[in-house]
């Protein structure tokens, strides 16, 4: 099984971020029916990113399990300019096939698990079938000269790679973020009001506006999105630990806690939302609540009040 312009990519190596032991065999199988490598199966988002940047892998591909959600790694690749330029496969549990609808309006391709070739192969071949087109190939390129251009280089060429419709979100998504990192927020902003007004359809430029309004103390537009976002997508790991913050920034303790009640209490809850939801019961005086949560789990409330009180226990994951 073949796919055109095998040319335009500088390896055919994918990196897998999973925290189940045994699925590089397993998905190194499969992606051979493409021709394409496993390079490496890591634990850690940092070092699959380091990987794209190195050139050691041209395409990621995020597993998702109860201890470790896809949604939450997808998240944090939309923060980073070089995972911007790369392919991704994002897999979901069954329970979680509700947060597909968002990940797809982001540009991930998505494949729904059990993992088999059945379920597997048609969105990895969409996924390469799309970034082999030139507008999305030029890109790549621009992706593997990252560490070899000057900013001004590079911004240079998002604002002529903007011009091409199917990249362009991406584009403006990469300019945003790189016009951020030097601390040009108004024209981050501008970047991101005008390409949305010009295109108001709901992808990852929403949430690298709500980035923007984070990092700018400005939580209160920052929820009006994400607001928008979870009533037309649903509540999904992909907004959940920015709707979390933003909430708590503006005051609004029960609705972070509405919010993480329903991915806690849901289908395959993951530990850190768990964690996270306990802590603000905890906070809001809901004490046997958070115990109760807490036993369902196998954890100790006394243990766990302890070490909040320590402030040992880190927050959501949110993006950048």
């Amino acid at each position: 099984m073949q796919t055109p312009s095998k040319a335009t990519w500088l390896t055919r190596s994918a990196v897998i971020v999973s925290d189940v032991d045994g699925v590089h065999r397993m998905y190194s199988q499969l992606t051979q029916r493409f021709q394409w490598n496993v390079t490496d199966t890591t634990k850690s988002l940092e070092q699959a990113i380091e990987l794209v940047q190195t050139g050691g892998a041209n395409l990621i591909i995020i597993d998702d399990s109860v201890t470790s959600p896809s949604g939450f790694h997808a998240r944090a690749l939309l923060n980073n300019t070089a995972a911007l330029c790369t392919p991704i496969l994002a897999l979901l549990l069954p329970q979680r096939s509700n947060e597909s609808l968002l990940l797809n309006k982001c540009g991930f391709e998505v494949a729904t698990k059990p993992v088999t070739p059945a379920a597997f192969l048609p969105p990895f071949g969409e996924l390469l079938q799309r970034w082999e087109k030139p507008s999305f190939a030029t890109l790549r390129r621009l992706g593997y000269l990252l560490n070899r251009v000057t900013h001004d280089q590079l911004l240079g060429a998002l604002f002529k790679l903007m011009e091409q419709e199917p990249i362009h979100s991406l584009c403006v998504q990469i300019l945003a973020l790189e016009l951020r990192r030097i601390g040009n927020f108004k024209d981050a902003e501008q970047a991101l009001l005008s390409s949305i007004k010009k295109d108001p359809k709901q992808d990852g430029r929403f949430l690298s506006l709500v980035d923007l309004y984070l990092h700018a103390a400005m939580p209160k537009l920052a929820h009006q999105l994400l607001t928008t976002l979870k009533n037309t997508n649903g509540i999904s790991r992909l907004i959940a630990p920015d709707y979390v913050q933003s909430a708590l920034m503006i005051g609004q303790l029960n609705t972070a806690l509405e919010c993480l009640g329903q991915l806690a209490k849901g289908a395959n809850p993951d530990p850190t939302s768990i964690d996270f939801y306990a802590r603000l019961l905890f906070s809001a005086g809901r004490d046997d609540e958070a115990e109760q949560l807490l036993a369902q789990s196998g954890r100790s409330f006394k243990k766990f009040q302890q070490k909040w009180l320590n402030a040992d226990s880190s927050g959501l994951p949110a993006a950048g």
